[in-house]
């Protein structure tokens, strides 16, 4: 399965299947249950995931404490690859939502196979994170654009009703801080 389910991933498709199992071979298989906490954000980033089934939650909490729902994550995908590119504490957390099975990897490990080509896969490897980057780079900077188009829009707003002085002192949506934690979740 461990294969089967790397292989459809993005970077990963075209690898030939005995890379494909020389890279299955270094992920060990983990389940948890509904409800069950993965990662914890602020915890050291030293484990790379493939989600093999089910989906998973990512959570992120704000400066106030309050923890929000920035994403929800189903299989086939990577997550935890910012640990591999980038030595970090995790920055968001992952809770399963249902049952989860995932493929994992030590940061270490996965590293060493992206920098000394040791295994076939090496460069398909790299690519799929950095495929996994730019897929998360993308909806960070949706996510953004879309909060700044809101600001203005509040601005011309509240521009318009300064006469009366009913405008709210905030022009950022209620949910602002929501979606900018969104934007800019990582794992």
């Amino acid at each position: 399965m461990s294969a089967d389910v790397l292989a459809s991933l993005a970077g990963l498709r075209e690898a030939g299947p005995t890379a494909l199992g020389q890279l299955a071979a270094q992920f060990e298989s983990a389940s948890f249950a509904d409800g069950e906490l993965i990662c914890h954000e602020g915890a050291p980033a030293d484990t790379l995931y493939v989600l093999a089934q089910g989906t998973v939650q990512v959570r992120k909490r704000s400066n106030s404490g309050r923890e929000h729902i920035v994403a929800e994550l189903t299989a086939p995908c990577f997550f935890g690859h910012v640990g591999v590119l980038s030595v970090t504490d995790r920055t968001a957390s992952i809770r399963a939502q249902g049952p989860v099975t995932l493929l994992q990897m030590s940061a270490r490990r996965a590293r060493v196979i992206m920098r000394t080509g040791e295994f076939e896969v090496a460069s398909p490897f790299r690519r799929a994170l950095i495929v996994a980057m730019c897929q998360q780079l993308a909806q960070a900077t949706a996510a953004v654009a879309s909060l700044a188009v809101d600001a203005n829009v509040a601005e011309e707003w509240r521009e318009g009703d300064d006469e009366d002085g009913d405008a709210e002192d905030s022009i950022l949506p209620d949910d602002a801080e929501e979606r900018l934690l969104k934007g800019l979740s990582q794992v």
